[in-house]
């Protein structure tokens, strides 16, 4: 399936590491940090192949992906590529959605972020001077880590807020990490959550040019929206309005939770 295997190991106690080894992976041992952007660059770094493709142990490529993905090895014209990742839950609910997880390698392309970490900013420019486009494979990746009884079991919210947390400490303007801190509350169904996410993020949003969090842009004022008292709700959406009047889910927010906006 690859022609180089390069695992991030961060502290397992088990034989995850040795049974990596026996299958030919190249084990790189770094300490926990609290920060898995640090921990994927430390494997960038280490990697040589021309194509980088990022996966979690809780991953799972079926033949048809790999499939499509090879093929995309000899196309000059492509840089990068978005994964349909399948998250399956207990109840047999699955949410998909498309995460940047292939790309050509390039010292300039590194993950940012704590937690939910993220490549695109750092790709965009290397392939605008590439000129080479973003494709999507269709085939899925399954991620069995999304059902709540495993993220429970392993402690994942106290964790994934603690680094949400500490991150926003330091830098309270990041759109992305208010809205990352939203999909938890959102995730766990965490109402009280939501709402001191929503009113963390709503002075955030109205502060900072909408491109800050790009394509997510409506659905983190929406969210901000459903977190907020109504009242509250109508003052932010009018005023995101103002700021971006057409932002099509703004306004399917104002027409849906608050009719008597005009």
């Amino acid at each position: 399936m690859w022609d180089e295997l390069i695992a991030g190991d961060t502290g397992s106690v088990d034989a995850t590491a040795e049974l990596l080894r026996q299958a030919g992976a190249k084990v790189l041992h770094h300490p926990w940090t609290h920060d898995f952007a640090v921990a994927r660059n430390h494997s960038l770094d280490a990697a040589s192949g021309d194509w980088i493709l990022v996966l979690d142990a809780d991953e799972r490529c079926s033949p048809e992906f790999v499939t499509e993905a090879r093929a995309l090895l000899c196309r000059a014209d492509v840089g990068a590529a978005t994964v349909q990742m399948r998250n399956v839950r207990e109840d047999g609910y699955v949410h998909e959605a498309r995460l940047l997880r292939m790309f050509r390698r390039s010292d300039a392309v590194r993950y940012r972020h704590a937690i939910h970490e993220a490549v695109a900013e750092t790709l965009w420019p290397v392939l605008a001077a590439r000129g080479q486009q973003l494709v999507h494979l269709s085939a899925p990746v399954e991620h069995l880590g999304y059902a709540r009884s495993v993220a429970t079991a392993r402690g994942k919210k106290e964790r994934d807020l603690a680094i949400l947390d500490a991150s926003l400490q330091r830098d309270p303007d990041d759109l992305y990490l208010h809205f990352k801190r939203l999909e938890q509350a959102r995730f766990w169904n965490d109402q009280e959550l939501w709402h001191s996410a929503a009113h963390s993020a709503r002075d955030a949003v109205l502060r900072a040019p909408r491109t800050a969090i790009g394509h997510s842009a409506g659905e983190l004022v929406v969210m901000v929206a459903l977190g907020l008292h109504p009242d509250d709700a109508r003052a932010f959406l009018q005023r995101a309005l103002q700021l971006e009047p057409a932002d099509p889910e703004a306004l399917f927010a104002r027409r849906m939770l608050l009719p008597d906006v005009s």
